[in-house]
């Protein structure tokens, strides 16, 4: 799982996290999601041009990356 996430491959989700102007962008796989988190499973409904688009402000990337691996 954690060659899914360094490779950034085949991913359906991303997460913007951060304000304007550094906002960054986490790539998952919301299957993976899906299994371990009520709250994705719950969220995870409509794409855009293929894939689930998340923004977070308020959640700094160093503790999304953790939780994602």
């Amino acid at each position: 799982l954690e060659q899914l996430f360094e490779k950034k491959e085949n991913y359906d989700v991303i997460v913007q996290v951060g304000e304007e102007p550094k906002v960054q962008e986490i790539y998952a796989h919301s299957i993976i999601l899906c299994c371990h988190s009520n709250y994705f499973r719950s969220n995870l409904k409509e794409k855009k041009d293929g894939k689930f688009i998340f923004k977070k402000s308020n959640v700094p990337s160093k503790i999304l990356e953790n939780i994602f691996r």
